[in-house]
């Protein structure tokens, strides 16, 4: 695990009471609990307005949606259609990665806007599997 520096506030994240929203809980990174930072949220607010889902949430978590589902709930298995806009950060280990580009995929499909942020491996099968399909 590693260390990171906020960008926003500058501050080691080796403190759990920290809770810019940059690491989980603003201490260490962590492939499948990384929190959305502010900074990132705040354009997609802009944009969208309101969040319908958060099928990733967690503690912590600064996401402001309508419905948020937690690790317990498996967004997976959970139908999104009555959310018409889902914002997905969801855990980046394997296989994670390419069971949730393929729900929002479906999702997609069935007519949901999603916002999925994942890093750009397009060498990677579950990305051209999702994202360039």
């Amino acid at each position: 695990m590693q260390t990171r520096q906020c960008p926003d506030c500058s501050a080691i994240h080796n403190n759990p009471t920290h809770t810019c929203g940059f690491g989980h809980l603003g201490e260490v990174f962590d492939r499948d609990t990384y929190l959305t930072p502010q900074w990132v949220l705040d354009p997609v607010y802009a944009f969208w307005g309101q969040i319908g889902l958060d099928p990733c949430s967690g503690e912590g978590s600064l996401v402001k949606a309508v419905k948020k589902f937690t690790k317990e709930d498996n967004g997976l298995t959970k139908p999104w259609d009555p959310y018409d806009k889902a914002f997905v950060n969801c855990p980046y280990s394997k296989p994670n990665l390419a069971l949730w580009s393929e729900k929002c995929a479906l999702e997609a499909r069935l007519g949901g806007e999603i916002l999925l942020l994942v890093p750009c491996y397009p060498s990677a099968a579950w990305f051209q599997n999702t994202v360039f399909s």
